[in-house]
């Protein structure tokens, strides 16, 4: 993501009616994609007209997962199942419904080169195994019992009772995702009391993380 890509490129579809066709953008993507944003590389400078109408299409996608396709005359949303993750040395430009702060036990001289020789040692057969390994689990039914959603909610209500003002729903949602994905990262398909315990952690751990840094070479988490 850069400030010239952002005020050149054609992020929605849009009707070309010369050659009486619909021109694809680079939102039109097929559903379950996974689209990552790199915004490390992002500079100061001005985005014109096309850069912001283009942001603002990113958020839109990433908030409500809709795409405008423009027919000059209107503009018509079509639904999508798109999957995006942002890699930020800050506060993103865009809106994110969870930030992770990375904090990598390894800082080597030049992150390139390392990155470089960590994808050329896994070898395409592995690659392959982590593709089919992620699909697979997006296909497995999942459930939660009477007995283990009424812990949940007995949680939820004792969280709150100790921290009324920064505990919502929008956290026991959170921690529920979590826990789905901790479970069917294991081949579980039912959520176990460990798995929310393990959720419930790996959410405060998140936290934590997010409160002591407070900006990153300048940029304001």
């Amino acid at each position: 993501m850069t400030i010239e890509n952002m005020n050149s490129l054609k992020f929605n579809p849009h009707k070309d009616y010369t050659a009486n066709r619909l021109v694809s953008g680079i939102l039109q993507l097929a559903n379950s994609t996974s689209f990552v944003i790199d915004e490390t590389l992002l500079e100061q400078g001005q985005l014109d007209t096309k850069g912001v109408h283009n942001v603002k299409a990113l958020g839109h996608l990433i908030t409500w997962q809709k795409v405008d396709y423009d027919f000059s005359y209107h503009q018509m949303e079509f639904p999508c199942n798109i999957n995006v993750l942002i890699t930020s040395e800050g506060r993103s430009l865009l809106p994110s419904d969870c930030q992770v702060h990375l904090q990598p036990e390894l800082l080597p001289p030049n992150m390139e080169e390392h990155m470089n020789s960590l994808l050329t040692a896994v070898l395409p057969s592995i690659l392959n195994k982590f593709r089919v390994y992620l699909s697979l689990l997006r296909l497995l039914d999942y459930s939660i019992s009477d007995e283990v959603t009424k812990a949940v909610e007995d949680d939820f209500v004792e969280m709150r009772k100790n921290d009324s003002e920064s505990i919502t729903a929008d956290d026991l949602h959170r921690t529920l995702l979590v826990a789905r994905f901790l479970s069917l990262s294991a081949g579980q398909t039912t959520l176990s009391r460990e798995r929310w315990l393990r959720a419930k952690q790996l959410e405060a751990l998140r936290k934590a993380r997010l409160q002591p840094q407070k900006s990153v070479n300048g940029n304001e988490l």
